[in-house]
């Protein structure tokens, strides 16, 4: 101390004291002031950590100097200036001797001392920033910069912490430019409470290596903020973790670096990298902010977004996207409350890592074919899931639409195979050992390469969050409550929806086979893509399917009367209907029927329209159709389905039907009316009921009686005399009209009918009563 006061000259002074190894007394150090002859600064750091570890003695003689020492400074009118650090916590003494060396060197020093105020928070940005920066500014710079972010802190006032966007937080920019005020604050607030935190040195040492990694990487952000502080860093993340209890080092490695979970996020999604690493940005902001001080521990997505932020890269929407995807991969990474933070410990997305790891992979196959079953819905429609191979899939008329599993799949890329076409082939061809016959009766529906991986991905988190939940062959339930059960209920959700939404984006791909003409021997495909509108991706198939005429749920009559005549009249004029069904069923170049319902009604509207007459069957020696119907007797078919009889060519319809007016009027009900017999229809004259010669009569007779509406009377005429009248024949109606009643009609009664019958110039008899 006095050589650096004086040099040798001033050493001398004290010499003797020094050479012979005692404190020298308050006259020597008087005479060291005067001999210096001006103010002096004697600046004495960490005195606690020297003096603890002399011996008894030499603590002794360390207490003397310091006694002799406060008096020299105060006896020199206050020109000298003494400074002595001590710890302010009796824990950063040490041992029990440090603590008492730290009780004896207080009391010495406390009868003289001044005590300093530590420093305001806005002059220790003021220290740092000058330490780290010089006292040179570019003013012009400072302007731009931090008008861009009051401006972004305006126009998104909602996604920010309140008071962001007033003056005197500008001015705080201002002053800790180019270092943003959100550091300050989360080191000062939250960190500088811990022990072992100096608060001023321990953010200088912290901001020191943070400006020189940054420096030495090229990084030119407008501020250095929570988001750019590089934690991959020992001297970074190490200064901060060694303050923490546990180890850190896992929790670090997913945080920061090339090879990190935030930058695995940041890589799958083009607007999280446009903005400069949105979900690393958000974890370096997170783990500044995990300081374990406080009411509240960590920070809540408005602190998140302020302290990762910045003009022009990348929104609020961004940054919420990015977080919710940390919340489901990281494993150090909690959240409760709405407030965000880093633990040491792993969370119980590593315990479902840990288990997703475990499943081997057949029962993953199992878990993604029963949710895929569970998709596909129940449509109406026999729908067949996962096949394994031709014989899982029924050789049958009736529509089937068959979901390809998941080792069937379309290429996502030119260099793979194509599974799913190869399978959809052989389910063509094949039922098992023997060749299918009825092949178009099936559609297929596909998923492609990569969008099945992601469904097993997904199907593995999912059955490993059950396990945690709810047990399962995966794992026993872990015994969670409060808030971690709370967090668990809420992944496993998560992950049941994700698996979800995944098997309804994957398996969209509707494969219909096609054939262009009977003499195709290959079978192809036109591929189209299913939207996903009612959560069963069998029904949306089936809907892309008819909206692109692969299948039919309506037939036209005029284009089955086509086929007809290509295919079905050509050795004789009539063909029966079953064989018109197998015909459909068969052959993939014929239209896909939805159903049987389909065939059916275009027979009912082919018979009224003339597209082909129908009829129940041949009559006597084949010569004569039994029960033929044509044109504009819709009405006349059975009630049933028309799938036994036979459908004739059109222009034998019409001649058959011309040459005696034959037509059979069919056996329906009276229109209408209650309680008597039904209306009876007696053919007369000709051999049969086609009319293919002689003369016909038609003698219809109607019994109505109980509740009888006037309007079943005049549909009955309609219907008979329509018929028989558009036909060509002559008509006759006779109408009688008999009431009776227990006792005598009113005079009002009577009287209506007269007048009523008058109108019609219908004679009416009165029996009985005084209406007689």
């Amino acid at each position: 101390m006095a050589y650096q006061l004086g040099g040798q000259d001033a050493y001398d002074v004290i010499g003797d004291a020094a050479r012979s190894g005692t404190a020298p007394g308050g006259k020597q150090l008087e005479a060291l002031f005067a001999h210096v002859g001006e103010p002096c600064a004697v600046l004495i750091d960490e005195p606690v950590a020297y003096v603890r570890n002399l011996p008894p003695e030499g603590r002794d003689r360390a207490y003397t100097f310091f006694q002799a020492l406060t008096q020299a400074v105060r006896g020199r009118e206050n020109r000298n200036l003494l400074v002595v650090s001590l710890p302010d916590q009796v824990s950063e003494a040490g041992d029990e001797i440090g603590n008492q060396v730290l009780q004896r060197l207080a009391g010495i020093l406390g009868r003289t001392e001044t005590l300093w105020a530590p420093l305001a928070l806005d002059e220790s940005f003021e220290v740092v920033r000058r330490r780290l920066f010089g006292t040179e500014i570019d003013e012009a710079e400072r302007s731009r910069t931090v008008d861009a972010f009051a401006r972004m802190y305006r126009r998104a006032r909602p996604d920010f912490p309140s008071g962001v966007t007033e003056a005197n937080y500008r001015r705080r920019m201002e002053q800790c430019y180019p270092i943003h005020p959100e550091v300050f604050d989360r080191l000062h607030n939250d960190w500088s409470s811990m022990q072992r935190f100096q608060r001023t040195r321990g953010v200088l040492r912290l901001l020191a290596n943070c400006v020189g990694n940054l420096y030495r990487s090229g990084d030119s952000s407008p501020l250095i903020m929570p988001g750019d502080m590089p934690f991959r860093d020992a001297g970074a993340g190490g200064e901060l973790a060694k303050l923490l209890s546990g180890n850190w080092d896992p929790a670090l490695a997913e945080i920061d670096g090339e090879n990190s979970r935030t930058t695995d996020i940041d890589s799958n999604d083009k607007r999280f990298g446009d903005a400069g690493g949105a979900a690393r940005r958000i974890a370096r902001t997170v783990f500044l902010g995990s300081a374990p001080s406080g009411a509240q521990r960590g920070l809540d997505e408005r602190h998140i977004r302020l302290g990762a932020m910045r003009p022009g890269r990348g929104g609020a929407a961004v940054y919420a996207d990015a977080l919710r995807r940390m919340a489901g991969r990281l494993h150090y990474f909690y959240e409760e409350g709405g407030r965000y933070f880093f633990r040491s410990e792993e969370n119980l997305n590593k315990a479902a890592a840990d288990r997703g790891d475990s499943i081997g992979a057949d029962a993953l196959g199992g878990a993604v074919a029963d949710a895929l079953r569970e998709a596909a819905g129940r449509p109406g429609t026999r729908v067949v899931v996962g096949p394994a191979d031709s014989a899982g899939v029924a050789d049958i008329p009736d529509l089937q639409l068959v979901i390809l599993p998941p080792d069937k799949t379309l290429p996502s890329r030119a260099a793979e195979n194509d599974h799913a076409r190869d399978a959809a082939r052989d389910m063509l061809r094949n039922c098992g050992s023997s060749a299918r016959v009825h092949r178009n009766s099936l559609l297929f529906l596909a998923a492609r390469e990569d969008d099945v991986r992601a469904v097993r991905n997904l199907t593995r988190n999912w059955l490993a969050w059950d396990s945690i939940v709810n047990g399962n062959v995966h794992g026993s339930r872990l015994g969670l409550d409060g808030e971690r059960l709370r967090e668990a209920s809420a992944q496993l959700k998560r992950a049941s929806d994700a698996r979800d939404d995944a098997i309804a984006k994957a398996w969209r791909q509707c494969l219909p086979p096609t054939q262009a003409e009977p003499t195709q021997a290959e079978f192809d495909f036109a591929p189209c893509e299913a939207v996903a509108e009612s959560g069963q991706i069998a029904r949306d198939a089936l809907t892309r399917f008819a909206d692109e005429e692969a299948l039919a749920r309506r037939l036209p009559p005029g284009r089955l009367a086509a086929l007809l005549g290509e295919y079905g009249w050509k050795s004789d004029p009539h063909i029966g209907v079953p064989q018109v069904w197998e015909m459909l069923t068969r052959n993939v170049y014929m239209p896909r029927l939805a159903s049987g319902e389909v065939l059916a009604e275009c027979i009912r509207e082919g018979v009224g329209d003339g597209s082909f007459g129908y009829a129940d069957g041949l009559g006597q020696g084949d010569e004569t159709y039994r029960g033929l119907r044509w044109r504009g007797q819709p009405g006349g078919m059975p009630a049933g389905s028309p799938m036994g009889g036979l459908l004739i060519r059109p222009d034998m319809a019409a001649e058959e039907a011309g040459k005696h007016g034959g037509i059979r009027a069919g056996g329906g009900g009276a229109a209408g009316g209650g309680g008597g017999p039904p209306a009876g229809v007696r053919e007369e004259g000709g051999p049969s009921a086609t009319g293919l010669r002689g003369h016909s009569l038609i003698v219809a007779n109607a019994r109505m009686s109980g509740d009888i509406r006037t309007g079943s009377i005049s549909d009955l005429l309609e219907a008979v005399v329509g018929s028989i009248r558009d036909d060509g024949g002559a008509v006759d109606v006779s109408i009688t009209v008999r009431g009776s009643k227990d006792g005598v009609f009113s005079e009002h009664a009577v009287r209506a009918v007269r007048e009523n019958a008058g109108r019609f110039d219908v004679d009416v008899d009165f029996e009985g009563g005084d209406g007689a």
